[in-house]
Order: structure tokens, then C-alpha cells, then sequence
């Protein structure tokens, strides 16, 4: 059974206990564990101006080429929560990529597939920051006719579910399409929608940051189709108990066809975007093959929910530390489970993505389990790791607001952000092994009620790995909502993450 801490532990870790007044706990720690969420008071006009005094106003000296890019006309084009979208019942317009990123040179097939013979047109975008915008067009097709395709193939033993389609439309990527994260809109005539997200990457990068897109857990979540009778996932099998051992990229992503939870790295990517940072992008399938060098790049980012890692991919990360390049995982629950990563069904390499999650893995000498079944836990390379998912958004709460990374931001011990910590939680262990090295923070404590009712802290660290760069943990799934989402984005929280980056990349 997993260490929970106490009760007088949670108070303690964030200063409060025995404390009267002053900021407080947002919920009361008794035997119930109530978990409802605090409303937030309304902000004065004074405080909301002292508040935006504390956010970056960018780099000194930003990136030409990304400021460049978002300075170019922005559009929210890609924004599928607007208007009709497709669904897996129906399956009004469906498609998937034939790769998850590409170079420039390189073409990319787009497989669509509808449930009556339509007009479509394939609209794509580049997403950043673009003047709040978040993307911008770079390219549509010209109208393309896009019948009904075959219905999915399964694998009964894995219950892998793959796809067999045609190509509908052909792209190759140009020299002057940036590096970045691109969405798919495939839109009908009717004007339903559907989308799907491919990253274009540069094989010789320069940037200071590589980020790096889960592609890998992206594949894990994704249920398609979510009929209630023919998808699966890592998680489930439509009208079937079980779980896939196997899950592929030969597919599109349930529903709209946008990954789960997609907008965390979006937002991200946007916020870095607008303060300059130098940024290239890849996905964690180019980590697994080798194509991101990690002395070429002084951080190397994990962005949002990043939670299945083959051992190719974390020896990468592991190479980055020991070479002192600074690792920043932007989620919670990173490398979680191993994974293999094996050829898809109608060919194309690591196109499927295998986890048995228990004994049963015919390859016994790398079964896929969690890494810390297999005497890897995360937080012997992270500085934490996964404690345990909520149902409901709690504070982020605030803890050593003397460190550095919080230096302007006016918090305080029990600060709290409201909403932040979300979906899943890490924190750092007793009986696991502790990330070698120095310099070892606990930048937030905050308490909260897991899913199965019991009290649990997360909390997000930092320490410097013996070769000298820094790894931080952010422990928390809406960090980088924080950032830049409309409804959470905190000043404060901004400037920490400007301080802990420029610290990381020399410029501060």
C-alpha cells in the first residue's frame, strides 16, 4: 500500500497548521474530505493592475525567427469548439495523418473517410500565438470528393483496431513552414468538422528548446471508434470488459478527431510562442527513433500529459541530463508505463503502440509495466512522480516563496492558484529513490481530495542534476492554463515559469 501523508503532514507541508487566518486552506481537511471547489472572489480594479504588473513583458533578446512567425496574421480557423463537429456514431467526416511529424521535402497523406459522398476541403494551420489568435493558415487544398472508406480491421488477441483507407490529399511540406505543431481542419460542405494534429519538425535543429508533443500517450487515450461497439484503447474496449494491449496511429482520434487532452500542449506552445522563446518542435515518436540530440538545445521540454515512454525515449531524456542539458516536464504522470513502439499493420514504422500492463507481455524481458515496477521509478529521473487523479480541479498552493523561481511574483507561503491543480498529481515519494543531485525544491504544496476520497498533496520541484542543469516537475496537468488559458492565466504564475526558463537557458 502507498505512503499517504498525514492529515498534520498536509497542514505542515503548507505552513498552516495551527494558523488562524491569513490565506487558509480553500477546503476543510476533515474525515469526509469535501472536495468542492472554492469560488473565487472578485478581483478590485487595484489588484487586477498590481496583478499585471507582474507578468513577463518577453525576452530581451526574443527569438527573430518566432517572433517573426507570430507576427504574420493570425486566425482561430482551427478552433473546433465552434460550430458542428463529427462523432463516432455517425462518423460524419473522420481522418487521420499518415505520419505524426514531418520535415520539409517530406510528404504527408491525409486518409478521410465520410458518411455520404461529400465536398471537402483540408485546411491547415500552424498553431502559436499570433496575436491571440493561437494559429494560422498556412495552406488549403483545393475541394476534394471523399466517399465512404472501408470499416476498421481488429486484431482480436490485442484488440488493436486499425484502418485500411485511401489517400484522400497529399501535402509536401514546404521550406518556410516553421517548425511547429499543425492541426488538420477537414471541413464539408455542410460545414461539420473534424480535425487532426501532426507536428513538422527540423532533423538539423538550432533552437535553444525542443518541445517535445506526446504523440505516444495521445495514441494510449484515443478510442476511436467510441460506438459502443468497436473501438478500444489502453483504457477500454467498447461493449467489452478488458483493455488493447495494442493501440496505432492508423486510425483517427475519437470523436472531433483532436487528442485527448491536445489543448494543454497548445496552450504551452502558445504562451512560449508570445514571450519568444526559441522553440522546434518534435514528437515523442523522434524521440523514441533518435532524431532529437539533445546537446544540440539548452532545455528540452515535456509538454502536457506525456505518460507512456519506450526505452528508446527515456534513455534520450536520461542523456539530456547527463550531458547538463535542463529538462521541464509541463504535466503530471510523465513516463508512466513503458511501452514498445512496433510497425503498424500497413506498414509504416512505430505506428503501433504496445502495452500489456501487467505479466502477461510476451516479452518477458522488457514487459510492459509501469517503469516503476521495474525498479525505474520516474521520480529517480524527474525529482517526483505520479501520486494519484481527482475529480475536480483544486488550488495550486504555494510553498518556499523565497526560491528564486517565485522571485517578483509577490507570493507568499499558502498562496494559492485557483483551479491549477487538475486531473492528476505527482509528488515526491519516500520509498522511491531521489533524483541525484542538488539544489532540491518544493515549490508548491497543495493539498487535495483524490478520486477515491482520500486526502493527497502534490507538488511540483526542482532540483540541479549533477552534470548541472536544472529538472523541474511541474506535478500538475493545468499548469500551462495558468500560462495562457483565458479563464486561469495568472500573472504570477507567468512570471515564475519566465524566471525558472531564462534561469535554465542563461538569460536571466
Amino acid at each position: 500500500m502507498e505512503w499517504r501523508p498525514s492529515r498534520r503532514a498536509l497542514l505542515a507541508s503548507v505552513g498552516i497548521a495551527g494558523v488562524g487566518g491569513g490565506a487558509g486552506l480553500w477546503w476543510a481537511l476533515d474525515d469526509q474530505c469535501t472536495c468542492a471547489d472554492s469560488a473565487t472572489a472578485p478581483m478590485s480594479a487595484e489588484a487586477k493592475a498590481a496583478l499585471a504588473r507582474v507578468a513577463p513583458t518577453g525576452l530581451r533578446r526574443p527569438s527573430a525567427v518566432i517572433t517573426r512567425e507570430n507576427r504574420r496574421t493570425g486566425s482561430n480557423g482551427w478552433n473546433l469548439r465552434s460550430g458542428r463537429t463529427s462523432d463516432d456514431k455517425r462518423r460524419q467526416i473522420q481522418g487521420y495523418a499518415s505520419a505524426t511529424s514531418v520535415q520539409a521535402g517530406e510528404e504527408l497523406h491525409f486518409h478521410l473517410s465520410c458518411d455520404s459522398p461529400q465536398q471537402v476541403r483540408i485546411d491547415l494551420y500552424r498553431l502559436g500565438f499570433y496575436g491571440g489568435k493561437g494559429g494560422r493558415l498556412v495552406l488549403s487544398s483545393p475541394p476534394l470528393g471523399v466517399g465512404t472508406q472501408q470499416p476498421p480491421s481488429t486484431d482480436p488477441s490485442t484488440h488493436l483496431v486499425w484502418c485500411q483507407w485511401t489517400r484522400t490529399w497529399t501535402v509536401r511540406i514546404q521550406a518556410d513552414w516553421l517548425s511547429g505543431y499543425y492541426q488538420a481542419v477537414f471541413t464539408r460542405a455542410d460545414g461539420v468538422r473534424a480535425g487532426t494534429v501532426f507536428v513538422v519538425r527540423d532533423d538539423a535543429p538550432t533552437s535553444e528548446v525542443m518541445v517535445v508533443l506526446p504523440f505516444t500517450t495521445y495514441a494510449a487515450y484515443n478510442w476511436w471508434p467510441r460506438d459502443g461497439q468497436t473501438g478500444s484503447s489502453l483504457y477500454g474496449i467498447e461493449g467489452a470488459k478488458g483493455k488493447a494491449k495494442q493501440v496505432t496511429f492508423d486510425r483517427p482520434y475519437h470523436e472531433h478527431g483532436l487528442p485527448s487532452r491536445h489543448e494543454l500542449d497548445h496552450r504551452l506552445i502558445w504562451w512560449l510562442e508570445q514571450q519568444g522563446f526559441d522553440c522546434q518542435y518534435a514528437t515523442s515518436i523522434d524521440l523514441h527513433e533518435g532524431r532529437i540530440d539533445p546537446g544540440r538545445h539548452r532545455l528540452l521540454v515535456s509538454s502536457g500529459h506525456d505518460e507512456y515512454y519506450s526505452d528508446e525515449m527515456r534513455s534520450v531524456v536520461v542523456k539530456a541530463r547527463s550531458g547538463g542539458t535542463n529538462l521541464a516536464f509541463f504535466g503530471a504522470n510523465a513516463m508512466y508505463w513503458r511501452i514498445r513502439l512496433e510497425a503498424g499493420r500497413t506498414g509504416g514504422a512505430n505506428r503501433i503502440v504496445t502495452c500489456y500492463k501487467s505479466k502477461d507481455d510476451p516479452e518477458r524481458s522488457a514487459p510492459t509495466r509501469q517503469w516503476r515496477q521495474v525498479d525505474l521509478p520516474e521520480q529517480a529521473l524527474m525529482g517526483s512522480q505520479y501520486t494519484s487523479r481527482m475529480k475536480q480541479p483544486h488550488p495550486l498552493v504555494v510553498s518556499s516563496p523565497e526560491h528564486w523561481m517565485w522571485a517578483g511574483t509577490g507570493v507568499q507561503q499558502g498562496t494559492q492558484f485557483p483551479r491549477i491543480v487538475a486531473v492528476e498529481a505527482d509528488r515526491v515519494m519516500d520509498k522511491f529513490e531521489l533524483a541525484p543531485g542538488s539544489e532540491h525544491a518544493t515549490l508548491t504544496s497543495s493539498p487535495f481530495c483524490n478520486a477515491a476520497g482520500d486526502e493527497d498533496l502534490q507538488q511540483t520541484v526542482l532540483h540541479r542534476a549533477p552534470a548541472g542543469g536544472y529538472v523541474w516537475n511541474a506535478g500538475t496537468f493545468h499548469w500551462s492554463f495558468g500560462l495562457s488559458h483565458p479563464k486561469l492565466q495568472d500573472p504570477r504564475l507567468e512570471r515564475a515559469t519566465f524566471n525558472l526558463l531564462t534561469r535554465m537557458l542563461g538569460h536571466d
